[in-house]
């Protein structure tokens, strides 16, 4: 199966035909004459203009009902032939649709009213009939089919059940996914009415499970119209376990070819128990969701598909980091809680293989949010064999490498790791981010030179190829400080991608700029809307946009540090030699880190610490204004660090004074612990005995 024509387009438009005609506000005369502008470029072949007119349109901010209205004024021969031409002027042109179909209502399951409009169908009266397709539509959408399926399974009133078929028609894609569901009905006549339906709405999305139809349906009748049916569809000439596989890719990656903003909901839809069923989803696990659906249909065609376990194990994955990310930012998370654990038992039932597959996939196509969560579910007690891990570690940004190496530790026997894998811990310990940025392009050249340009002033870069995957994996970025976002993208409009992050109150005071190579163009297109416009690798704008005061979040990029001091700690601790992240764990101490990265870090020192080393713990011992854990912790390190026979001579005159000092009795005695493992002549020992003397009754 090959998913390129946009999914369902002509069931959107068979929907919007059908709708009732609510009484909008028409566009502005500026948007409804740039858009006519626009249409008589494409009518004399000029693309180019045509698609700027396009842009001019969506970059002033139209509303929903301002599109529908669009819509309902121009020939559906214009859209068609918008929608034929490949590029950006069909990723605006399916914008511009998705946003007049946002404007129907949100359906609902209410049984009474959709019985009494379903009276309606079957009724003489077709004007009746007419109102109440569309209301049928525009009300309840995916709703009503189950209560309209059995009629499809009428044999004796044929009548009525072509009227049912027809008006699923023209109900349009609203009605693919559950009838997909209902390809399961245990009655083939009913299978075969469901499938001739599917035809007739052509949606590519139904493809998948009308080639499994064909290959393994038990009744040659089904078989003959699923046959049809899938060349309606687009055809799937590599055969169901192919298909369901790339439709569970499309849906992990939320591409617009199978799942416009429009088309997202809130159930996912079974055939069980004779009747179809609807299970509720989280809104933003939706994609996700339907993704696991493709993959198990995937093993049900072949118990041994590669492509489905790899790729379960992604959406397991991806779903256990949303979920953990919800609510790390504070978001209830409910049930989903639950759920993450059990994707763990998931992720670890696929086998090893699936896992490191799955992590190799992530990182070829920049999927960082499933590549992170694969590293977590190791770091939770899988062994994942394969160079997964290390193509992580070596390839991915920093934080993928630090949790790469967290997981490459976590799966060590007695700290057997190598130096890389010290080197990135130590590097995820040590980083104080003051900067961290996103972008989002698919010019991998320009992406990857404007990231080493950011990194090479002092930021953290994410960077992500699509416009759906930089959406969906934005809100996992910790205190991001700035967003560019490209002109020109493979699969959804600048406009979209901006409009997205600006409905977000979490980016609500972060800049967004516009990667271009025509700052000319961009600026009239987005001027008003961004901080600014980053033109031919000119990189003023973004320190330009970004305030003096530090992003927010920051609370996640320190745990990925304390996470890292602790797995160096216990390294360190099963002997490994962690000296070459020396410089990262000394970072820690110098540079204000929170408590819980600085102490693990200090232990970790005290099991690799040398003499220079030595002396900056000892100072901070002796700093008044550290917290008396942390002092605490130094002192025992310095402990550590001479019992390993390191020269503390440098430490002497700090550790007195702590001991001397006022300091609590927990940091005195660390203090005292250390000097008492340092090789002191009788004098200095016995001073340092009168210093703690004690008497008992004073």
């Amino acid at each position: 199966m090959t998913i390129l024509r946009p999914a369902g387009f002509a069931g959107l438009a068979a929907c919007l035909v059908f709708l009732a005609t609510p009484s909008f506000a028409l566009p502005n005369d500026e948007a409804s004459d740039t858009f006519d502008q626009g249409v008589e470029f494409l009518r004399r072949g000029r693309k180019a203009e045509a698609l700027n007119a396009f842009q001019k349109v969506l970059a002033m901010d139209l509303s929903n009902e301002e599109a529908y209205e669009l819509w309902k004024s121009t020939d559906a021969e214009i859209w068609l032939e918008m929608l034929s031409e490949q590029g950006d002027l069909e990723l605006v042109t399916m914008r511009l649709m998705s946003m007049a179909k946002a404007q129907v209502r949100e359906r609902r399951d209410d049984p009474e009213a959709i019985r009494d409009l379903l009276k309606k169908i079957g009724g003489d009266d077709v004007v009746a009939r007419t109102m109440a397709i569309r209301a049928l539509s525009s009300d309840h959408g995916q709703f009503a089919v189950q209560y309209m399926l059995p009629s499809l399974n009428e044999q004796a009133d044929a009548d009525r059940r072509v009227l049912f078929m027809n008006a699923l028609t023209h109900m349009g894609d609203d009605v693919v996914l559950p009838l997909c569901a209902a390809m399961d009905s245990p009655d083939a006549f009913q299978r075969r009415n469901v499938a001739l339906t599917l035809g007739r709405i052509g949606d590519a999305r139904a493809a998948a499970w009308l080639a499994r139809a064909v290959q393994s349906d038990s009744d040659e009748g089904v078989k003959k119209a699923a046959a049809g049916a899938l060349a309606e569809c687009g055809g799937a000439a590599k055969g169901a376990e192919f298909a369901f596989a790339v439709l569970g890719h499309e849906y992990h990656l939320a591409n617009m070819t199978v799942l416009r903003a429009d088309q997202i909901t809130n159930v996912v839809w079974n055939f069980s128990g004779g009747k179809l069923a609807a299970t509720e989803v989280p809104r933003y696990l939706y994609a996700q969701e339907m993704s696991k659906v493709a993959y198990y249909n995937a093993l049900r065609v072949n118990a041994a598909s590669a492509p489905a376990l790899s790729g379960l194990v992604r959406t397991f994955a991806s779903e256990m980091q949303m979920i953990a990310d919800r609510r790390a930012s504070g978001l209830d998370v409910g049930s989903e809680a639950a759920a993450a654990r059990t994707g763990m038992l998931a992720v670890a039932a696929a086998g090893s293989s699936a896992v490191d597959r799955g992590l190799k996939a992530s990182l070829r196509e920049g999927d960082q949010m499933a590549a992170v969560g694969l590293c977590r579910a190791v770091q939770e007690g899988l062994v994942v064999a394969g160079d997964g891990l290390m193509a992580a570690l070596n390839d991915g940004d920093a934080v993928l490498r630090a949790e790469a190496a967290l997981a490459l530790a976590a799966q060590s026997r007695g700290g057997k790791v190598g130096a890389n894998v010290v080197g990135a811990l130590g590097d995820a310990a040590g980083r104080k981010i003051s900067r961290v940025a996103a972008i989002i392009d698919s010019n991998a050249g320009r992406a990857k030179s404007t990231a080493a340009a950011l990194e090479a002033k002092g930021m953290l870069v994410n960077v992500w190829g699509k416009g759906s995957t930089g959406l969906a994996n934005l809100f996992r970025v910790p205190g991001l400080d700035a967003i560019l976002v490209a002109d020109s993208l493979t699969d959804l409009t600048c406009n979209q991608v901006l409009t997205e992050i600006q409905a977000s109150s979490r980016f609500a005071e972060t800049p967004l700029l516009v990667i271009t190579n025509n700052a000319d163009s961009a600026s009239e297109l987005y001027g008003s809307r961004v901080a600014g416009i980053v033109a031919n690798g000119d990189l003023s704008a973004v320190a330009a946009s970004m305030s003096d005061s530090m992003g927010r979040d920051r609370d996640l990029a320190d745990e990925l540090s304390r996470r890292s001091s602790a797995a160096l700690a216990k390294l360190a601790a099963q002997g490994a030699d962690v000296a070459g992240a020396l410089e990262g764990l000394m970072a820690t101490i110098t540079n204000g880190r929170p408590d819980g990265v600085t102490i693990p870090a200090l232990t970790a020192l005290g099991s690799a610490g040398r003499t220079a080393e030595a002396n900056a713990v000892a100072a901070l011992a002796a700093d008044d204004s550290a917290s008396d854990a942390v002092r605490e912790a130094a002192a025992m390190a310095c402990a550590t660090m001479f019992t390993r026979g390191v020269d503390g001579s440098g430490c002497l005159d700090a550790l007195h004074g702590v001991v001397a000092s006022d300091a609590s009795l927990n940091v005195r005695g660390a203090a005292a612990s250390a000097l008492g493992r340092l090789k002191l002549n009788p004098e200095m020992r016995a001073e340092l005995l009168e210093l703690v003397r004690v008497n008992v009754g004073e």
